[in-house]
């Protein structure tokens, strides 16, 4: 509709602008059509960047957004722009209120704790699927919350 190409779009709308150096969109290929973020490979500091500029700062976003991306079933824990992680705890309305906002892949985790203020990154060898994978993120959230409970 733009006439402007995928890549280019993504480079000047969201990649540039947000200064991220290290992330690249791999070219289309039979069997891998790499839209949306298909075939985005980016390393780990690009990847806070991206966290903090999109979960915390709301970069891009107006609140109406925003509140939208972020409205995780807390059921299901999907939202229609992010993932809900848990701990989680009851607020006051006893609404599940999550620990944390944000997206996982195959191996990569990113995620916003809001308590915390702090943006985290996982970058597994194995899938978060096996190799205990999720369990070692819960182990570190548990941790994370740990000292929300219990500051220093």
């Amino acid at each position: 509709m733009s006439g402007r190409s995928y890549d280019d779009l993504l480079a000047g709308m969201l990649l540039q602008p947000l200064g991220l150096h290290d992330t690249t969109h791999l070219a289309p290929r039979p069997g891998a059509p790499n839209g949306a973020t298909g075939g985005i490979e980016t390393g780990l500091d690009d990847l806070l960047t991206a966290g903090d500029a999109i979960l915390r700062d709301h970069v891009g976003l107006s609140a109406t957004a925003f509140a939208h991306m972020t409205d995780i079933d807390t059921v299901s824990g999907f939202g229609p722009g992010t993932i809900g992680f848990c701990p989680c705890r009851i607020d006051a309305g006893g609404v599940p209120q999550f620990f944390a906002i944000g997206y996982y892949g195959q191996t990569t985790l990113l995620a916003y704790l809001p308590t915390l203020g702090l943006t985290v990154a996982v970058d597994l060898v194995d899938s978060l699927g096996s190799s205990g994978g999720y369990a070692e993120v819960t182990t570190l959230f548990e941790m994370l919350d740990a000292l929300v409970q219990h500051p220093a």
